[in-house]
Order: structure tokens, then sequence, then C-alpha cells
């Protein structure tokens, strides 16, 4: 049992690693690209309950 844990723990690891990497590389690559980046976070809970911009809601 104690095997299986450390193996699924190795792969879990590598599969971090990967993600990590990958995004790692497409951060690279956009900030390479584009002159300016712009982030933006919204409160999408708060616009679902504003009734002034339930309409903008896609059906």
């Amino acid at each position: 049992m104690l095997r299986k844990h450390a193996k699924i723990k190795d792969i879990s690891f590598g599969m971090l690693r990967k993600r990590t990497d990958f995004l790692h590389k497409l951060s690279t690559d956009l900030v390479e690209q584009y002159d300016t980046i712009v982030l933006e976070d919204l409160n999408v809970s708060g616009m679902v309950k504003n009734r002034k911009l339930r309409c903008m809601q896609r059906s």
C-alpha cells in the first residue's frame, strides 16, 4: 500500500512540474509577444446579483 502511495505522489509531482513549466513558457511567450498585458479581477457573483447587469447575460 505504501508503494502505491509513493508512486501516486511521484506521478502527481511530475504532473505539477509539467503544468508549471507550461504556464511559465506560456507567460514568457505572452510577455515577448505583446507590449502591454492587462489583468482584470471580476466579481462575477456580484455582477449576476446586479439587476442592471443581469440583462447582459447570455441565455
